[in-house]
């Protein structure tokens, strides 16, 4: 290799060595990548251990899903529930209300109980 001004001239042989290393470089950091199917097998992996760690049976997925389909169906039954307790707690007050009312329009009319 010599030098010559801000050139620098490369023998052929120097040249082949500075391609075959770049070209193994490249090897070696195309081969650390993972591909699509690696990343998808580590994501499966992860999901399934995760799952184990919650207790879950993940060899019967159709048990999974009508697990899953309860835990649902218990929620909705327990948001309708608050629903109706808050209709029922209003409807009390509203009647103990009404009732004062009507309890002080007769002392009022001189009709006391």
């Amino acid at each position: 290799m010599t030098a010559s001004g801000d050139q620098i001239i490369l023998t052929r042989s120097e040249l082949k060595s500075l391609i075959g290393e770049a070209v193994q470089e490249h090897d070696r950091c195309m081969g650390d990548r993972l591909g699509r199917e690696d990343v998808e097998d580590i994501a499966k992996a992860a999901v399934r251990e995760t799952l184990v760690l919650f207790g879950v049976q993940v060899d019967n997925p159709v048990e999974l899903q009508r697990d899953f389909a309860r835990l649902r169906e218990w929620r909705q039954n327990v948001d309708a529930l608050k629903g109706k307790t808050l209709w029922a707690i209003f409807s009390i007050v509203l009647i103990g209300i009404l009732g004062l009312v009507v309890l002080g329009f007769k002392v009022w009319m001189g009709k006391t109980p």
